[in-house]
């Protein structure tokens, strides 16, 4: 089984057998970090390849889609400052309030 390291449009850039470790409350990943150019973190990824499934460990023959965590960069979870306004309820993540005035 292997983890995929994805970009920021959560498209697979390579693949690691080796798990990511946590140095100083940071998830660490060398080859990663190379790939994607800086800090790493963990996002959920929905794969439809059954060579990309299979590489990622699901069973012979799965038919849907296989989810599984992948290794990504920053850009594709936003900055530390959009997730602490999000919590915080600064921001408002509903649709109507990413559109622009009528």
């Amino acid at each position: 089984m292997s983890i995929p390291i994805v970009n920021s449009r959560h498209e697979i850039v390579g693949w690691t057998e080796v798990a990511p470790v946590i140095v100083r409350n940071r998830l660490r990943h060398r080859r990663a970090e190379r790939l994607l150019g800086g800090p790493i973190h963990c996002v959920e990824i929905a794969l439809t390849s059954p060579r990309d499934q299979a590489q990622a460990g699901a069973p012979r023959g799965w038919r849907s889609a296989w989810r599984c965590l992948a290794l990504c960069g920053e850009e594709c979870i936003g900055s530390l400052v959009q997730i602490a306004q999000f919590r915080t309820g600064a921001v408002d993540p509903s649709p109507k309030a990413k559109a622009p005035p009528a």
